[in-house]
């Protein structure tokens, strides 16, 4: 069985633009001197929803940004020919770096290997984030590529929180957030427990303590790096894991968050918690748990649900449908 997801509420965070730019300026000055990325450099990544203002997009194959900087790939209908595809277009656009998740950047590794494909000649570095990291798919992910590659631990709710540098310790970026672990409802230092992070950044809508939902510990010791910020350490976050198609299609857990998100987008985020777990191949529990506004939804958001549901691994799935009151271990 494979479910999907850390405890949360679902929010929306707004951000004033100034401060959304401001709050990564950090992370951009240190992939110039740590990694040789600029701004001007292109960057190809994967996204499973689009807004435009407050209004979400529908499902998109790509978009090119505005200034023409970035090429976005939906999560969705990741095939094998969709991932060739994919490289073709990165190759094409010249892209000298990758944003995206571990699951799929393994999905593209994979997919280079078992066609014999070229990497994408332009292309010196990968930026993994959005899922934890395992030291086996690291190596697969390198192996592959063969560009320098570091891990962003960071949030949609607080933007980045901690960065890796080359000697793969995850550095808070303390400009921008303060990082607390918290364990029996205090802050410690060297022991495991309850990320919360607080946003110095957003004035717009500050958050404080936000609880991540991922566990983790800060050790006070220096890095080999001579950087002086704490140092982060995730011990379990979100997990880096695939569903499986009855066809035997491998798709990335961003998939089944891009239906949530368009769903909840829909119902007017009636949904306040989640979690879907594979029984078997193209067989599917959806656990869900509505605001109590909407607890007479239950069969309009399945219809929304399975409206939203575009990709083809998953159209011929069977799901079933339980509604909860959210107390367990569910995805907000």
């Amino acid at each position: 069985m494979r479910a999907i997801g850390p405890a949360g509420h679902i929010m929306k965070v707004y951000w004033d633009r100034n401060d959304d730019e401001r709050s990564k300026a950090q992370l951009r000055s240190l992939r110039k001197s740590r990694y040789g990325i600029s701004p001007d450099d292109r960057v190809c990544s994967f996204h499973s929803a689009v807004y435009m203002g407050n209004k979400l997009m529908p499902h998109e194959g790509s978009i090119v940004s505005r200034d023409g900087k970035q090429l976005s790939f939906s999560v969705m209908g990741l095939t094998d020919e969709r991932l060739k595809s994919c490289l073709v277009e990165m190759a094409d656009f010249g892209a000298n770096w990758l944003s995206l998740r571990p699951s799929i950047a393994l999905l593209l590794a994979e997919a280079i290997e078992r066609h014999n494909l070229p990497i994408p000649p332009t292309l010196r570095y990968v930026e993994l984030t959005g899922e934890l990291l395992l030291d086996e798919h690291r190596r697969i992910i390198q192996g592959v590529f063969q560009v320098e590659l570091a891990f962003l631990c960071s949030s949609g709710e607080t933007n980045p929180i901690a960065f890796e540098c080359k000697h793969k310790s995850l550095h808070v970026l303390d400009d921008d957030v303060a990082v607390e672990i918290v364990k029996g409802g205090h802050p410690v230092i060297g022991e495991v427990g309850g990320i919360h992070v607080t946003s110095l950044r957003n004035h717009a809508m500050p958050l404080i303590r936000f609880e991540t939902g991922d566990i983790g510990l800060l050790l006070d010791t220096v890095c080999r790096c001579g950087e002086k910020t704490p140092t982060l350490k995730l011990v379990d976050s979100h997990p880096c894991e695939f569903f499986v198609s009855e066809t035997g299609q491998r798709i990335s857990g961003a998939s089944m968050e891009s239906i949530i998100e368009h769903t909840n987008e829909s119902m007017s985020r009636a949904i306040r918690k989640f979690r879907i777990t594979q029984k078997a191949p193209g067989e599917f529990d959806v656990e869900l748990a509505l605001k109590p506004a909407y607890v007479n939804w239950q069969e309009s958001v399945k219809q929304e649900f399975l409206a939203n549901v575009s990709e083809p691994g998953l159209k011929l799935a069977k799901w079933d449908f339980v509604y909860a009151e959210g107390s367990r271990n569910m995805r907000g």
